[in-house]
C-alpha cells in the first residue's frame, strides 16, 4: 500500500520523473539481494530476531523519507528498505 503513494511524495520533492523511477525501482532491486541473505542470517541467528530485525530496520529507513530531502537520500533510503522488507517477507512465507 506504500509504493503508489510513496511515488506522488517524491515526484513532489524530485525534479524529473526518471528520478522517481529509480528511487521506486531500488526497492525491488534490494529486496533480491535481501532474499539470498536472510536465509543464512534465519539459519545462524534464528526466525524471530530476523524478524525483529526486519521491522526495526524498515522502520527506521522509511523515517529517512521525512528526515532526508534529496535524490540520492531517497535512493539510499528505497535500497535500504527494501533491503529489510525482504527478511520480513519470506521469513512469513516460511
Amino acid at each position: 500500500m506504500l509504493m503508489p503513494f510513496l511515488a506522488i511524495y517524491i515526484n513532489e520533492r524530485v525534479e524529473t520523473a526518471w528520478q522517481v523511477g529509480l528511487v521506486m525501482s531500488l526497492s525491488p532491486l534490494a529486496m533480491i539481494i535481501g532474499s539470498f541473505v536472510v536465509g543464512r542470517i534465519s539459519d545462524l541467528i534464528g526466525r524471530k530476531p530476523v524478524m525483529a530485525l526486519s521491522m526495526i530496520g524498515n522502520d527506521l529507513f522509511l523515517l529517512g523519507y521525512i528526515i532526508f530531502d534529496h535524490f540520492f537520500a531517497y535512493c539510499f533510503i528505497s535500497f535500504g528498505a527494501g533491503f529489510f522488507n525482504a527478511f520480513s517477507i519470506l521469513l512469513r512465507l516460511l
